[in-house]
């Protein structure tokens, strides 16, 4: 036995020893990953970011750019194909561009430095790869250039809408971007509130703001809720700049201290019955210590009265609670279930009825008869009266 764990531990050793000269993983590191400049605002000279290897390596140094090739000068890298790091290695370079080169917008340049074969040995000689897989680690330093539009051009950027309740207030806030080379005066942002069905039931505006070129704001604005009721709202803000418009927009709720049940179903489980009960809430905060009861009756006496444990809710959650009552304490036939819902003083009733038969509990459908239903009722036969009338009259003009 012995000797099998020994065996074991060996194979595992070499197996573990092997792999790094088998893949010959490396790591390469670089700070900052990202800078962000402005043309027209920011220096593009002795810009500059550090590789970070284990050790000393060898790298090969390039570069992408959407706005054109040979963006990137470098400075301090006399070869690209490989540049020596003796530890951290800083990198130096300048963006080349003119005005030929410009195109309003953000862009991206990113410069790649990417592990490459040394030239040589440690004896001198030219460098032979290993045999077997060599992985290669490379890192990028991206170069976020924003590029100002001509004129006066507006990022508009719709923030936040704190949650409101029903004759509260909620309140709009933006951020205001002048991406333009001119000045931005008298910007208002107009909001016009919608309900579910597409329907405007609001406005509200932004004061006045004054945008020099490059700078940005945040502009606030609050609007009355009045009688709109709870549910899912949208509103739709819009600015005018000269012939430009800028249209954004977000959803919000209007929520109230509310919890609904929106349906409930009965089951059977080795003979005991089991009440699901769908609940949701209407309010934008949490609701805790909730319960649900449900009274069973027939003809107006109770029978059974069952109770969920305690639970919470967050803001416009949904949640199915089941209780358990004895089917077996129940004769066979129809019942009356009143199911309600306690939470924070309040109580939200549903009035539903079953049929408690030997095989199962039936959910009893809701009835069928309605105003729709009598109206066509009421056609049909109006139908039928005049086709037997016209038959008659016909069945006479034949006799004479």
């Amino acid at each position: 036995m012995y000797n099998i764990r020994y065996f074991i531990l060996c194979f595992i050793s070499i197996l573990l020893l092997s792999i790094p000269s088998v893949f010959g993983v490396t790591s390469l590191g670089l700070k900052p990953p990202i800078q962000h400049l402005t043309y027209g605002q920011d220096s593009l000279e002795d810009l500059s970011f550090t590789v970070l290897p284990v050790g000393d390596d060898w790298v090969k140094v390039f570069s992408l750019s959407d706005l054109k090739e040979g963006i990137v000068v470098l400075k301090n890298v006399e070869n690209v194909d490989s540049f020596h790091l003796q530890g951290q290695t800083k990198v130096i370079f300048d963006l080349n561009i003119t005005e030929n080169d410009l195109v309003p917008g953000e862009h991206k340049i990113k410069i790649y430095a990417a592990q490459t074969d040394p030239p040589t040995d440690p004896d001198g000689n030219p460098f032979q790869r290993p045999p077997g897989i060599r992985a290669r680690a490379a890192v990028a330093h991206v170069v976020k250039l924003f590029i100002p539009h001509e004129g006066k051009f507006l990022k508009l950027e719709f923030l936040e809408i704190t949650p409101t309740k029903v004759k509260g207030k909620t309140y709009f806030r933006f951020r205001l971007s002048n991406v333009g080379k001119e000045k931005i005066s008298d910007l208002i942002v107009n909001i016009d509130i919608f309900n579910k069905d597409n329907v405007k039931v609001g406005r509200a505006n932004t004061p006045a703001v004054d945008l020099k070129p490059l700078e940005s704001q945040e502009a606030f604005t609050e609007w009355d809720v009045g009688d709109n009721g709870v549910g899912q709202y949208k509103a739709v803000a819009t600015a005018v700049i000269g012939d430009d418009t800028r249209v954004v927009e977000k959803n919000f709720l209007i929520g109230d201290i509310l919890i609904e049940i929106n349906d409930v179903s009965f089951n059977t489980t080795n003979n005991v019955g089991k009440i699901n009960v769908g609940v949701g809430s209407q309010w934008n905060e949490p609701i805790t210590d909730i319960y649900v009861t449900t009274l069973i009756s027939v003809g107006g006496s109770a029978v059974a009265d069952v109770r969920s444990e305690n639970f919470n809710l967050q803001p416009w959650e949904t949640k199915d609670i089941s209780l358990f009552f004895e089917k077996a304490n129940l004769a066979y036939g129809l019942y009356d279930a009143e199911v309600s819902v306690h939470y924070a003083g309040k109580t939200t009733t549903k009035q539903v009825q079953f049929y408690n038969t030997k095989e199962a509990i039936i959910e009893k459908p809701l009835s069928g008869y309605t105003t729709t239903n009598f109206l066509l009722a009421m056609i049909v036969l109006l139908l039928v009266f005049v086709i037997t009338m016209s038959t008659l009259y016909l069945k006479e003009l034949r006799k004479k």
